[in-house]
């Protein structure tokens, strides 16, 4: 299971198969997916499926996904083929009726599966074909982050292959970064980026790095990273391997903690990307991505603390996070994952 922010992604199983078809041959939902050919067959719908998207016997070649909202099973999205060289995939995406949409469902999945596929396999970028007369499947994607191609339709095709009719509109989603986790040689970018983190003020003095990172309270943020349960880090990089920001968790206790601490259970995040890359989507792209790997890790929840002032906090609530506690310098904010 894919844990995000708002829906969980389930990978299809041979069982799914049956209801995958129903959702798209339902009244409300074929005419967008089936606009220049006949609503398949359950039969054809089969034959037409290769099996690795409902087994998970090879996701680089493509998977299919069940859209969870709660205990609610809502839609499905796919990747298609992972071209490795470009780094590139297709995705698809269609949702169970009239009743799962205009609830943020399809954006959601999008951006969770695209997070998804660039930390675990490297995929930058991601195509999607609405029809060019389904305004409401466009919104859906912009609001996920793609945008139009801006090409000609027979250059389109030529740059990511067939179009799916004469009326398809081909959309792009560019990853800011690449996402990987972290290890021990990325120690001292991961304190570079504490530094960048603890001292956000532009009005408040620098200390040189060691000087501004000797307080207790911050020296044991990192003090053997790696070695605990619960430790967890991701690096965005550039094309060439640059390290761009960088976000991390881990647990606490009630007996030795850091600011934003709620439990024992609840992992406390912290986040910062260099000051050349900032304004570009990657601490978007890095909370995205961390919250994925607390679902891997089985938390329900992450925290973190934001001092009053600190602009990065319209990122955190937009993304979801809500005000837990607050006191005369700092809030706490806590984000509930997706089951």
């Amino acid at each position: 299971m894919i844990r995000g922010r708002s829906v969980a992604l389930r990978p299809a199983a041979p069982a799914d198969r049956r209801t995958v078809w129903s959702w798209a041959a339902a009244p409300d939902v074929a005419p967008h997916l089936f606009r220049h050919e006949p609503v398949p067959t359950f039969e054809a719908f089969c034959a037409d499926t290769k099996r690795h998207y409902f087994d998970a016997s090879d996701p680089r070649r493509g998977q299919s996904f069940l859209i969870r909202v709660r205990d609610e099973e809502l839609g499905q999205i796919s990747s298609n083929d992972i071209d490795a060289q470009r780094r590139r995939t297709e995705l698809d995406i269609w949702l169970a009726g009239e009743a799962a949409c205009n609830r943020g469902v399809g954006p959601a999945a999008i951006e969770t599966l695209a997070d998804h596929l660039c930390r675990e396999y490297g995929v930058v970028e991601f195509m999607m074909q609405p029809s060019s007369d389904n305004p409401r499947a466009i919104r859906a994607y912009e609001k996920a982050g793609f945008r139009p191609l801006g090409l000609p339709l027979e250059q389109a095709v030529a740059e990511w292959g067939p179009a799916d009719g004469p009326d398809a509109f081909y959309m792009v989603l560019r990853m800011p970064a690449r996402v990987r986790p972290g290890t021990p040689a990325d120690l001292p970018f991961l304190r570079a980026m504490l530094y960048e983190a603890a001292y956000w003020s532009p009005d408040a003095p620098r200390p040189p790095i060691d000087e501004g990172l000797a307080p207790e309270e911050l020296a044991r943020l990192l003090r053997e990273f790696g070695s605990r349960l619960g430790d967890a880090a991701l690096v965005a990089e550039s094309p060439d391997g640059r390290p761009l920001g960088a976000a991390w968790f881990r647990l606490w206790t009630r007996d030795e903690h850091s600011y934003g601490f709620v439990d024992e259970r609840i992992p406390e995040l912290a986040i910062a990307v260099v000051a050349e890359a900032r304004g570009q989507g990657i601490g978007a792209q890095l909370l995205r991505s961390l919250v994925l790997e607390a679902g891997r890790e089985g938390c329900d929840a992450l925290s973190l603390s934001v001092a009053h002032g600190n602009p990065a906090r319209h990122l955190y609530q937009a993304l979801g996070f809500r005000e837990r506690d607050r006191d005369a310098g700092a809030a706490t904010l806590c984000l509930e994952l997706a089951r």
